[in-house]
């Protein structure tokens, strides 16, 4: 940006005693520089040479918060590209914020006790879910209550604890699209949102029974919920959201009071399973009635915000690509068990084994890796709680100091050309057919890692692949809109959201959805 200080140095028409000239106008500019470089460096944080290299912003104390804004998850990459280190201390206005940008690194970050999930996850949910001081007050006075939170959640989406929630999810798909009639294709006006509301109603009705915010037969609040989740990063980085994030403030409101009807007819003691059931237990036991719609939106939200974009990118994946689908629906239609019914009836059901995708469907496995590979571009949080020094890859060792946030970036090793090869940002499934190097094993993050695994990396897989089969199996997909599979394009993942989304929801990306022949008349069961 250049200034032009032509009208400055003009003598004034009418003349005048104030009038500047050459000299003080100099002297002027000189002091004003020089107090910016005198509070830029007051306000520059201490780093020492043993923490990761600082990088000041272009724009004094705001540049990296803007670019974080602008760019969000894909600030990481161009802060590689950038610098190409591993590491860096950034300056926040005048604190400090550790990026970590090399997967070997990020690694042993995720692995590192005085690196917390809990103490960010504590902080960053009283904003996105609104928690009054009193309620935080509590939380914080009692360490063992979020460590019990995660210990409940990771217990209730452990795969053995899993089977009669995953079936149901499964069931409640295939009950939906089944519903497509032979004589009546579904003409589907955005093929994301329709997948992203199937998973998303599945969903909620597995976990929280027929009395669910959301179901299969009634999905007023759908958008709701996804207006909230686009706002989620408003209601940290703005400082009057219900102002500036409206939409995803009024979505959030009627969540809560859905929530909150849901609670008080006691249908999380009565109808919840798995997850629901024991956090909205252990929640009981602690806050008042009033108080447990908030926190526990916080049960359901990751469940359903990460899984409907993977949904949708699955099945564009695989009909996106002929010979993909070919040899997927020849896997699937393989492992998939044909009976009919006892009432004499011409139906078909066709049952389906989830648990058995990895050995029976490698094919449907891989193009599932490969999907969550491209479409997760994660940053994982942390807080130093003590100070720690790490090793990266080639041996060079870092300080993280205790009370500075942490980010570390996932995208970054998932989308290396150097790591994945010159296809690395095509979609490719057999590279998952093949057995991983060491650098693609340590790269492939797509679930975090050390404590803080995603506890529902084994229900979003059975329920992604229960609809993949559905439809692949059963029924063609037709493009008859604007949009064609090759004009959609993935965009950034955001700051409350490691999943990416299709470039302008893919609107366009009209379909019809229609039975195949020989499938007219099936329905479907799944085991879990």
């Amino acid at each position: 940006m250049s200034l032009n200080f032509s009208s400055v140095l003009e003598p004034p028409s009418l003349g005048s005693g104030l009038l500047l000239n050459k000299g003080t106008l100099i002297l002027l500019l000189a002091g004003v520089a020089a107090l910016l470089v005198g509070l830029d460096k007051l306000l520059t944080p201490s780093v020492s040479t043993s923490e990761p290299w600082l990088l000041k912003p272009s724009i004094p104390l705001v540049g990296h918060i803007i670019n974080l804004l602008r760019f969000e998850n894909d600030f990481h990459h161009k802060l590689y590209q950038q610098t190409g280190r591993p590491a860096l201390t950034l300056q926040m206005l005048w604190g400090k914020l550790y990026v970590i940008l090399d997967h070997r690194l990020g690694s042993a970050a995720m692995r590192a006790s005085e690196a917390s999930f809990d103490e960010f996850g504590k902080a960053f949910g009283s904003y996105i879910l609104g928690l009054s001081s009193d309620v935080m007050d509590r939380i914080n006075e009692d360490p063992a209550w979020f460590g019990n939170y995660n210990r409940v959640t990771s217990e209730a989406l452990a795969p053995s604890r899993l089977r009669d929630v995953t079936s149901d999810a499964a069931d409640a798909l295939a009950r939906v699209v089944c519903e497509i009639d032979q004589e009546s294709p579904l003409e589907v006006p955005n093929l994301y949102y329709w997948a992203r509301e199937l998973i998303t109603s599945a969903t909620l009705e597995a976990i929280m029974g027929p009395h669910a915010i959301v179901t299969s037969t009634d999905r007023s609040l759908n958008n709701d919920i996804w207006d909230f989740e686009a706002g989620v990063a408003s209601f940290v980085t703005h400082p009057f959201p219900q102002l500036t994030a409206r939409k995803a403030w009024n979505g959030r409101a009627r969540v809560i009071d859905a929530m909150k009807t849901y609670f008080d007819g006691g249908y999380d003691k009565s109808e919840a399973r798995g997850l629901v059931k024991a956090r909205s237990a252990l929640s009981r036991a602690t806050f008042s009635a009033a108080e447990m719609p908030r926190i526990e939106t916080g049960s359901i939200f990751p469940m359903v915000t990460n899984s409907g974009p993977m949904g949708f990118w699955f099945v564009y994946f695989i009909y996106s690509n002929p010979d993909v689908l070919a040899r997927v629906r020849a896997e699937l239609e393989a492992a998939t068990r044909l009976a009919r019914p006892d009432d004499g009836s011409s139906a078909t059901v066709a049952s389906f084994n989830l648990s058995r995708v990895e050995d029976a469907c490698p094919l449907t496995s891989a193009c599932f890796k490969e999907t969550v590979r491209l479409a997760n571009n994660g940053v994982q949080n942390r807080r130093m709680v003590a100070d720690a020094t790490l090793r990266d890859g080639d041996g060079r060792t870092y300080l993280f100091k205790k009370g500075t946030d942490l980010q570390i970036s996932t995208g970054i090793g998932h989308r290396s050309r150097e790591i994945w090869g010159d296809d690395a940002l095509e979609f490719r499934p057999d590279r998952f057919l093949r057995p991983l190097t060491r650098e693609q094993k340590s790269a492939y993050q797509v679930w975090g890692g050390g404590a803080h695994l995603c506890p529902g990396r084994h229900f979003v897989l059975q329920e992604v692949v229960s609809m993949a089969a559905v439809l692949v199996v059963g029924f063609h997909v037709e493009l008859t809109g604007p949009l064609r599979w090759e004009d959609v394009k993935m965009a950034q993942g955001t700051m409350g959201n490691n999943s990416c989304k299709p470039v302008n929801d893919a609107k366009g990306l009209q379909a019809r959805v229609s039975r195949r022949a020989g499938w007219e008349k099936t329905t479907w069961a799944f085991e879990a």
